[in-house]
């Protein structure tokens, strides 16, 4: 059955999307996914992770700030990656893999280097860059935080990470 277009012409199917330069219509997520800062700023997370994922150690993210601040960023690290990324880029050989997830040094460094990606150059705004990072001590795991298709429960993670998602977003 065809229904017709809403008086403003918009479909409401709680998909977001952007238009490419030849007017293709790309779906890059979904509404309900949005974060909201605490300053009103509306932030779709899946380009900022699929960012913080070029990096060769990151086997996985989620971008957290609802309601907070700024951004912050629950990482799941490939330690042994992460460790020759340290010895190669950050002159740093000898990382022992829980030094790496709890050296502030280390963290505000690996920070610094994936805010060099979230610039405006790339398409970023000013705000969607990352506060704080966390690194996880395991993966997500599927029927828990992911779901049968591996997409992220947010509202689980949310939930389940909520005491470092307050530490990290002061």
């Amino acid at each position: 059955m065809f229904r017709p277009l809403p008086p403003d012409g918009f479909f409401r199917s709680g998909d977001l999307g952007r238009k490419t330069l030849t007017g293709e219509l790309v779906i890059t997520g979904r509404a309900k996914e949005i974060i909201v800062l605490s300053s009103g700023e509306n932030i779709d997370p899946t380009n900022i992770e699929s960012t913080i994922t070029r990096f060769s150690f990151v086997q996985d993210a989620v971008l957290v700030g609802q309601d907070k601040k700024g951004l912050g960023a629950l990482i799941v690290p490939d330690l042994e990656k992460m460790r020759e990324f340290l010895a190669e880029e950050m002159n740093q050989p000898d990382a022992d893999p829980e030094q790496i997830l709890q050296d502030k040094q280390i963290l505000e460094r690996i920070k610094k280097e994936i805010n060099k990606l979230l610039n405006t150059k790339t398409g970023f705004k000013p705000y969607e860059k990352l506060q704080s990072i966390h690194f996880l001590r395991h993966d997500f795991k599927l029927g828990e935080e992911l779901t049968n298709t591996l997409k992220k429960k947010r509202h689980v993670i949310e939930q389940k990470y909520k005491d470092i998602i307050n530490r990290l977003l002061k």
